[in-house]
């Protein structure tokens, strides 16, 4: 500042203490690292949604055999069969599921997506809704069940398979049995011999 009547040239300096913006910004960046860490390096699929694919990490690409940039803009309709194996319309369902956890109200379902070689991938999905930068969306988690869910049918079958053998073989066992029963009454009728009757008894 120049002071006119003394002609002596003044500084006046203004000290703002930024410490503690400065660590709010140095945490803010380490938790963005750590999210991106997490995001990218869970087990599960991870994406966002509002009705399209808003974001998804490595996992959800692996999973279902699509690049990042293919899924995102995309809806659960695009990269599911026409229904569910239960018959219900992929579309109309999963809007449903959608809106509801938009509303607030958290969603978990089993769901059947289908790779980008169109072979199915079984999964388990959970949809709760968040809010970033004043957005409301649907944070989304799926786990591929497609292995577990294999194993589950094979060990029906197996177990379907043991039934009917067990069922078979006792029923071929009654009848040796039964026959075996019919030939000792036989003998018990023409056998006058003590000890020998009590040998068939």
């Amino acid at each position: 500042v120049f002071d006119r009547g003394n002609h002596d040239r003044k500084i006046i300096c203004i000290v703002d203490d930024i410490t503690r913006r400065k660590n709010t910004e140095q945490n803010l960046i380490e938790n963005q690292k750590k999210y991106r860490i997490v995001f990218e390096n869970s087990s599960d699929g991870i994406f966002f949604l509002d009705n399209t694919i808003i974001d998804c990490n490595t996992q959800l690409c692996r999973v279902l055999g699509y690049e990042r940039e293919f899924l995102i803009g995309r809806n659960f309709p695009d990269i599911s069969p026409p229904r569910q194996p239960d018959g219900r319309d992929s579309e109309t369902v999963s809007t449903e599921y959608v809106r509801e956890a938009l509303l607030g109200r958290p969603q978990s379902f089993f769901w059947q997506f289908h790779k980008k070689d169109g072979t199915p991938v079984e999964t388990e999905v959970s949809l709760k809704s968040l809010t970033l930068k004043s957005k409301k969306m649907v944070f989304a988690t799926l786990h591929d069940i497609t292995e577990r869910n294999m194993a589950e049918r094979a060990l029906r079958l197996v177990n379907t398979k043991l039934n009917l053998l067990s069922s078979v073989t006792r029923h071929d066992v009654f009848n040796q049995l039964t026959i075996l029963r019919g030939y000792l009454e036989m003998v018990r009728t023409i056998e006058e011999n003590p000890s020998v009757l009590n040998y068939i008894r």
